[in-house]
């Protein structure tokens, strides 16, 4: 995990040459995590140790201002409610549950539209092949295979979204000392230019 940290860290550190974020009126450089990272290891102490690399698994519901979130910090998984949630992270999310719906109902498509043309194939056997019930049976099975290939396509792209997740879904985040609705109050804080 922590060596996952400092890769993403280390990526992130050479696109970042100042990650400025604005935490309840005040102004926090995240840039020294950066730096520490490109120099350091995890036995020295890192600076600005309260701001956790958070990956978010899951986008619940938003209540008020926060948004409620599954999350993973330090190796561990709990729910909670976020601010300032960063619009890419969302983006992403959003993208990955997009791609799985439609992931889902493709393959119910699939399973569906198999089990019906193996019952019309059965009844097809006595049409003539000029016929437009037999030319419909055909353009059937040909869309059917056009919506295998979409289905694996799409499997795909949504493997690649999995395997991109902690770095797509993650960003520095810190404890605000306050609950709502008994869930701590995570900030990413709002990213300066």
């Amino acid at each position: 995990m922590m060596k996952t940290l400092i890769a993403l860290l280390l990526l992130a550190g050479s696109a970042v040459a100042g990650d400025l974020r604005n935490i309840a009126g005040a102004v926090v450089d995240l840039s020294p995590i950066y730096q520490w990272s490109q120099t350091n290891g995890p036995a020295t102490n890192r600076p600005l140790s309260a701001w956790k690399w958070m990956q978010v698994v899951q986008i619940g519901k938003t209540i008020s201002v926060y948004v409620e979130c599954e999350v993973a910090i330090d190796g561990v998984t709990n729910v909670i409610f976020t601010d300032h949630l960063p619009d890419p992270i969302k983006t992403f999310l959003d993208e990955e549950q997009r791609l799985e719906l439609q992931n889902g109902q493709m393959q119910s498509f699939i399973e569906n539209e198999t089990k019906r043309l193996r019952l019309v194939a059965v009844e097809s056997a006595n049409w003539d092949s000029g016929s437009r019930a037999y030319n419909q049976f055909l353009l059937d099975r040909a869309n059917l295979d056009n919506k295998k290939d979409d289905l694996t396509k799409t499997k795909q792209k949504l493997a690649e979204m999995k395997a991109g997740e902690s770095s797509n879904a993650a960003d520095f985040a810190i404890l605000m000392n306050k609950k709502y609705l008994n869930l701590e109050i995570w900030d990413f804080g709002l990213k300066r230019p």
